[in-house]
């Protein structure tokens, strides 16, 4: 029953696979060479009727040949330059060929054996024979239009056989006709199996690639996840000190580089008072503060531990670095806290700036620097900014 059904369709696999799977077997089943052949074959058993004088007979031949090649040669050339059209518009448009076809070559294969002698009458016959291997060949990416087209090349044979009085051809066409159902049928099941396959390969590789690419989304997730803080938001002190270690160039002629680190003031004494949800809330005030004002700029800022957090300044002199610092203050200190759980305290910072100097042999030079600033500024009452000012090796401030 799977079987016959597959026999009726007009293509195989159609509801398999991508459209492009298709389309290449349509240019094949649109391909002239089929074509050209049966008209050879059809022109060789058109020889010994025109040797014997059926004229008559030959040029009908040749005329529903001509006519039907024309048709397959306007196919072609509208399948080659096609636009737009859907692929159901175009395999309808191919079963009505090949019908057209085995009508045409029955008809002119029927001319030339009414009234032949025994030997025309076997090379038409051997030559119909050939052409319906060579469509039942390809009848399996097209079953129902490939048989209506063998079915009518062997009907009007065998109506033509009849006319001659041999009654035998009939049946001889219908278990001819029958061997070909079982050799298509089997031909489908193959190429069948082989669109499903390859439709299960493309969906393997499908879903592979989507569980790379999610898999890859996981990975940068992750690694997101390990480079920052999970509280504020921004870079944690792994990402820092990766960052800052990528900056600090060697030793010799170098961009400047600055860093600042700053630090709530009193933040103990605030999360005593107002509560570790307010703390949090107030840790992340203070980061997106400090996200807002690096907007557009090359630094970064980390999360530097507890209440500590600072800034890498690639390219920046201690000049810019002490402006950009009092930039910070004033906008923590100005920073809306009425929505800190509940908490309206103001909030201030304490900030120490360093710039590189050639005294700086590692990153963890620079740090100090600017950890004894940051000293120095809540030394002299918080809410400021300390600057690193070191000096050279000839007693000259850098």
């Amino acid at each position: 029953m799977r079987r016959l059904r597959h026999l009726t369709q007009i293509m195989i696999g159609l509801d398999l696979g991508p459209p492009e799977i298709h389309w290449r077997q349509l240019a094949e089943l649109f391909r002239l060479t089929p074509h050209l052949l049966a008209a050879l074959g059809i022109g060789m058993a058109a020889v010994q009727p025109w040797l014997n004088g059926r004229t008559g007979a030959v040029a009908v031949a040749a005329g529903l040949i001509t006519l039907q090649l024309a048709s397959r040669f306007a196919g072609k050339f509208a399948f080659h330059r096609r636009e737009g059209q859907s692929l159901t518009t175009w395999t309808r448009l191919f079963a009505v060929l090949s019908a057209a076809s085995g009508l045409f070559w029955g008809l002119s294969l029927a001319s030339l054996y009414l009234g032949g002698d025994g030997d025309s009458k076997l090379i038409v016959l051997a030559v119909g024979c050939g052409i319906i291997q060579s469509s039942a060949a390809r009848a399996f990416m097209s079953p129902a239009p490939m048989l209506v087209n063998i079915g009518l090349l062997m009907g009007t044979v065998s109506m033509a056989a009849a006319v001659e009085g041999q009654w035998m051809m009939a049946p001889i066409c219908a278990v001819y006709f029958l061997f070909q159902l079982t050799y298509l049928a089997r031909l489908i099941d193959l190429y069948l199996g082989e669109i499903q396959a390859a439709c299960g390969r493309e969906r393997a590789l499908a879903q592979l690639a989507d569980a790379n690419r999610k898999l890859k989304q996981a990975n940068e997730q992750l690694a997101r996840h390990a480079l920052t803080d999970g509280l504020t938001g921004i870079a944690n002190r792994r990402s820092f000190d990766t960052i800052l270690n990528a900056a600090f160039a060697p030793a010799g002629d170098r961009e400047p580089l600055s860093l600042i680190l700053l630090d709530i003031d009193h933040f103990k004494v605030f999360n005593d008072t107002h509560g570790h949800q307010a703390g949090d809330d107030c840790l992340r005030l203070v980061a997106r503060v400090i996200s807002e004002t690096l907007q557009d700029t090359p630094y970064s800022a980390a999360r530097y531990g507890g209440e500590e957090f600072a800034l890498i300044l690639p390219g920046a002199d201690s000049v810019e670095a002490a402006r950009l610092a009092e930039t910070l203050r004033s906008a923590i200190e100005a920073a809306e806290t009425a929505d800190l759980s509940g908490a309206s305290p103001s909030i201030s910072a304490s900030f120490g700036a360093a710039t590189r100097t050639r005294a700086d042999a590692t990153p963890a030079d620079l740090v100090a620097r600017a950890d004894r600033a940051l000293y120095r500024a809540k030394q002299k009452g918080r809410n400021r900014v300390a600057v690193d000012i070191p000096v050279d090796a000839d007693g000259v401030k850098d």
